[in-house]
């Protein structure tokens, strides 16, 4: 059935048109010739799809018009310019001149090779200036008898961390085209490489010819062992090697354990509460690494756990490339050497090594004993526990000086130099005579970053470095 003028002029108007992505125009001039491509079918009748153009050349093989076609509405329109006289170049088609089409494939990615007829429904079969033309294109394609494409070949997971990732699912679109209705999808491929590390979903599992199906990848398939993942899915049509090929690859991620301190000594601490401001407990950390590209996932554990305590941290997420410090507190009750392990066991499979061992030990001694072992005279001078360490607000200092001393220092410094605090005037003396004394150091203005405490006296100086955690 003819379209009249005026619903074709609408639909001119309607149609949307995008830009052409293969085609270009040479030039547009204030010269034109409205063509609308009421329908078009090529190669086995197939209808163009989203994306596809109709290029209109000039007898000269200039490009001078393109209609880019869109799902929504069937049809495609285009402006197909014309020659400017008074220049010496070929600018687009003059009067009289017929025209010639070339057909651009978007899904496929190439033009078709089919031959042409042009049917003209309203309006002049050749060009002139401000005219209207409906036309309809059909096609026989010279194409393979057998065709295969992907819309993406190649797709990279990268490095999965499968203790917080989840399993990644990729999914691209597929087409087959030839003479048969149908195609098995699964039937068409061949697989090589880690073929148990992809799982491959087709939908639908059979697919008409010229009908998109859609892949899904979901990578890794299980568990597979850490490592690379390689996977080809070849599909040959055509000429021998000829084809298509679809290639995956995926990473699962290693954790690495590193402890760089196996030991920890926590020295003789006093038993009980005394008016010599020796503590009664002892603090130390655990730094715990994790260079690898995995999440690491440890569990603490203390072997007979009497009086040492890992505080919080029994069990422990370290992501890739951190370091965590787990803080152990010694207090004992009683008089006598301790001696414990705690055992980094890991939790899961793909750290390097399996698990660490750290040392603990410690001596509990009485306050006269302490007070002997300490040189807590009125000549000593200590700078004790600080504790919490690490710590993200304030932390502890215990240090003594000597009765004579005339000008100390408590300071905390950066690790570049720069004075960080001025300590001495806050701290409190308990043991005037040994000038024993503690200070809370309220860090909440400083970033975070490793400190370094200094005590110095006319003649000594002692230092300890502290960890600031945010």
């Amino acid at each position: 059935m003819k379209r009249s003028i005026t619903a074709a002029l609408l639909v001119l108007v309607f149609a949307p048109i995008s830009s052409a992505q293969h085609f270009q125009i040479l030039q547009e001039t204030q010269f034109s010739h409205a063509v609308l491509i009421d329908e078009a079918l090529v190669g086995f009748g197939t209808p163009l799809q989203r994306n596809d153009e109709i290029a209109f050349f000039d007898p000269q093989g200039v490009c001078a018009g393109v209609a880019t076609f869109d799902d929504a509405s069937g049809s495609a329109a285009a402006a197909l310019y014309g020659d400017i006289p008074e220049t010496d170049f070929d600018e687009g088609f003059s009067d009289g001149d017929a025209f010639a089409i070339r057909v651009w494939r978007a899904f496929w990615r190439r033009e078709a090779q089919d031959e042409y007829t042009i049917s003209y429904i309203e309006g002049p079969n050749r060009w002139q200036d401000q005219a209207f033309t409906v036309i309809r294109v059909r096609g026989q394609d010279h194409s393979p008898d057998f065709a295969f494409f992907i819309e993406s070949d190649f797709h990279d997971f990268g490095v999965l961390d499968m203790v917080v990732d989840q399993p990644h699912v990729w999914q691209s679109t597929i087409r087959f085209h030839g003479p048969h209705e149908s195609y098995p999808v699964w039937d068409m491929f061949e697989r090589t490489g880690d073929t148990a590390a992809f799982r491959i979903e087709f939908n639908p599992q059979e697919v008409p010819s010229d009908s998109n199906c859609t892949i899904s990848v979901t990578y890794p398939n299980g568990n597979p062992a850490p490592g690379s993942s390689r996977m080809s899915l070849w599909v040959p049509w055509g000429a021998p090697g000829q084809g298509e090929m679809l290639r995956l690859e995926g990473d699962i991620g290693f954790a690495r354990l590193i402890i760089p301190r196996a030991q920890l000594s926590f020295g003789e601490v006093a038993v009980e509460p005394n008016d010599l401001g020796i503590p009664t407990e002892a603090r130390d950390s655990i730094e715990i690494r994790n260079p690898g590209e995995a999440t690491l996932i440890c569990e603490s554990t203390i072997q007979n756990p009497y009086r040492f305590d890992a505080g919080q941290a029994r069990l422990d997420s370290i992501p890739p490339d951190s370091v965590l410090f787990m803080t152990v507190i010694f207090d004992p009750d009683s008089v006598g050497e301790y001696d414990r392990q705690v055992a980094l066991i890991r939790t899961n499979s793909w750290s390097d090594p399996p698990n660490a061992t750290i040392t603990l030990s410690g001596r509990g001694v009485d306050a006269r004993a302490v007070k002997e072992v300490f040189p807590i005279q009125p000549s000593s001078f200590g700078l004790f526990s600080v504790y919490p360490n690490p710590f993200n607000s304030s932390t502890t200092i215990d240090f003594s000086l000597p009765s004579s001393s005339t000008s100390s220092s408590l300071r905390v410094y950066g690790l570049d130099g720069r004075l960080v605090a001025d300590l001495i005037a806050q701290s409190k003396i308990q043991n005037p005579q040994s000038k024993i004394g503690k200070v809370v150091w309220d860090a909440s203005g400083v970033g975070a970053g490793v400190y370094v405490v200094r005590l110095e006296s006319e003649r000594e100086s002692l230092s300890r470095k502290v960890v600031l955690m945010r």
